[in-house]
């Protein structure tokens, strides 16, 4: 948890340790990209330890999966709002998400071992895999919304480039809770996705501006054959 902030449960919110006031969310935005500059500068370390010959694969692999676990843990701590909100049902959705971030890098070191690569190409792959930290913070703010009691969501773009599904999440405007794909999820972004969701405990569906001008956007009208969502 940040220094000097705690965590209000019903809220699903920080707040100022001296002031009480909300933490801004842009600000909260930050501080979790911040922290994963940090780990991607490690990881861009560790790999240019194995570029310049100095470490062995095996011990870059054993390196990064390390960063790894400690990146998406503390990401996803920080969004349900530190250790002490933890469930044994976060630990297994928390323990799968970073099984899968190690399948991911056993298949990339594969791709060094049989088909290599540019060193450009290593690094801009390192990146992503740092900032892909952002789907576990989601994860972790999903499970604490749901169980504050919180009944709608919204996907929310900051980029003004999105891919075409992204930019169709976005559209849907407010949805069930858990209905729409996590941010780096079922979209072309990826782990270069910028969105992120926002949440209400509205007993009815919350308006926007679609929803005032065109009625409610119903998610089966804007997905495709293959369950991705279209603008």
């Amino acid at each position: 948890m940040p220094p000097n902030f705690y965590f209000d449960r019903a809220t699903q919110r920080y707040r100022d340790q001296e002031t009480g006031r909300f933490i801004s969310q842009p600000r909260m935005r930050s501080l979790l990209g911040g922290h994963i500059n940090q780990v991607r500068d490690d990881l861009t370390t560790i790999g240019e330890l194995l570029i310049n010959q100095r470490i062995s694969l095996p011990t870059w692999e054993a390196e990064t999966r390390r960063a790894l676990k400690a990146l998406h843990t503390s990401s996803y701590l920080l969004g349900i709002g530190g250790e002490a909100n933890m469930s044994q049902r976060d630990y297994g959705i928390l323990g799968q998400q970073i099984r899968s971030q190690y399948e991911f890098l056993r298949g990339f070191a594969e791709d060094l071992i049989n088909n290599g690569m540019t060193e450009a190409a290593f690094r801009s792959r390192l990146e992503m895999y740092a900032w892909a930290a952002r789907g576990s913070h989601e994860m972790g703010k999903l499970e604490g919304h749901i169980r504050a009691g919180f009944s709608w969501e919204k996907r929310i773009r900051t980029k003004s480039n999105s891919c075409s599904p992204c930019v169709s999440y976005a559209a849907a405007g407010w949805q069930p809770i858990g209905s729409l794909p996590h941010p780096t999820r079922d979209c072309e972004c990826r782990a270069n996705c910028g969105c992120y969701k926002k949440f209400s405990k509205s007993e009815q569906r919350p308006e926007d501006f679609l929803n005032q001008r065109f009625g409610w956007i119903n998610l089966d009208q804007l997905r495709t054959n293959n369950g991705n969502f279209r603008a």
